[in-house]
C-alpha cells in the first residue's frame, strides 16, 4: 500500500541526513584544525620573532654595557698612566735637585778649608774688602764679618784703605758691625754658617754689597748649573 512505502522510505532518507551532518562536523573540525594549526604557527613565529628581538636587545644592552665599562677602564688606565709618568718626572726632579745639592755642599765644605790656610785667606780678604769698597766708593761703610775674622779683618784694613785712598783718590771710613755673620762650617755642618768674607753696607743699609764665600759660591754654582747637570746627568745617562 501506499503507507507501506512511505514508512520504509523515511530510515533512508535519515540515514542521508545523519551521513550530511556527520560529513559537515568533519569538515568543520578539519577547518577547525588547521585554523588552529595557522594559529599555533603564526604563534610560534610571533614568540621566535620577539624572542629574537629579546635578544638581540639584550646582546645590543651587554655590547653597549661592556663599550661603557672598556672605556671607562681605558680612561682609568690613561690616568694611572698619567700619574705614573707624573709620579717618575717628581723623583727623577727630586734625585737630581739632591745631585746637585750633594755637589754644592761638597763645594761648601771644600771652600770652607780656605779660611784654614791664614796667609791665602788674609790675602783673600784684602782683595775682597778693596774691590768693595771701589764698588761702592763712599766715605763711611760698615763692615760686617764673622766674629772669628775680627783680628785677621783689623789687620789688612789698614793696609786696604791706604791703597784705596791712593788709587781713588778719597778716604774711606770702615767700622766693624758688632752684628756678626754666622761663624764657620764645623764637624762637616753647612747649616746657618759662613765660610768667609764679609757684608759691606753704607747709608743706613741702603747701599749693600755682599762679598762672602758663600755668595760667591752661589753666584758661580747659578751660573755654572747648566754644565753641572750636564756633567752629572748626561754622563750618567750616556754610560747607562
Amino acid at each position: 500500500s501506499v503507507t507501506g512505502v512511505q514508512t520504509c522510505a523515511l530510515p533512508i532518507y535519515q540515514a542521508e541526513v545523519e551521513k550530511q551532518i556527520q560529513q559537515m562536523v568533519q569538515f568543520i573540525r578539519s577547518e577547525a584544525n588547521e585554523k588552529a594549526a595557522e594559529i599555533r604557527v603564526k604563534a610560534e613565529e610571533e614568540f621566535n620573532m620577539e624572542k629574537l628581538s629579546l635578544v638581540q636587545a639584550e646582546k645590543t644592552r651587554i655590547r653597549k654595557d661592556y663599550d661603557r665599562k672598556n672605556k671607562a677602564l681605558d680612561a682609568q688606565r690613561k690616568i694611572a698612566y698619567s700619574q705614573y709618568l707624573n709620579e717618575c718626572r717628581l723623583a727623577e726632579a727630586k734625585f737630581k735637585a739632591e745631585a746637585v745639592q750633594e755637589v754644592v755642599e761638597a763645594c761648601r765644605m771644600s771652600l770652607a778649608q780656605v779660611a784654614a790656610d791664614r796667609n791665602k785667606y788674609k790675602a783673600l780678604l784684602k782683595g775682597t774688602l778693596l774691590q768693595s769698597l771701589m764698588k761702592m766708593m763712599e766715605p763711611k761703610v760698615e763692615a760686617h764679618i764673622r766674629e772669628e775674622d775680627k783680628d785677621i779683618f783689623s789687620e789688612v784694613l789698614a793696609e786696604v784703605l791706604t791703597e784705596y785712598s791712593q788709587t781713588m783718590s778719597m778716604t774711606c771710613e770702615v767700622t766693624i758691625s758688632d752684628h756678626y755673620l754666622h761663624p764657620g762650617p764645623k764637624d762637616g755642618n753647612v747649616g746657618n754658617s759662613c765660610c768667609g768674607g764679609m757684608i759691606l753696607s753704607a747709608k743706613d743699609g741702603k747701599i749693600r754689597v755682599e762679598n762672602t764665600l758663600d755668595s760667591r759660591l752661589e753666584i758661580a754654582i747659578s751660573q755654572s748649573l747648566p754644565e753641572i747637570r750636564d756633567t752629572l746627568f748626561k754622563t750618567h745617562s750616556a754610560s747607562a
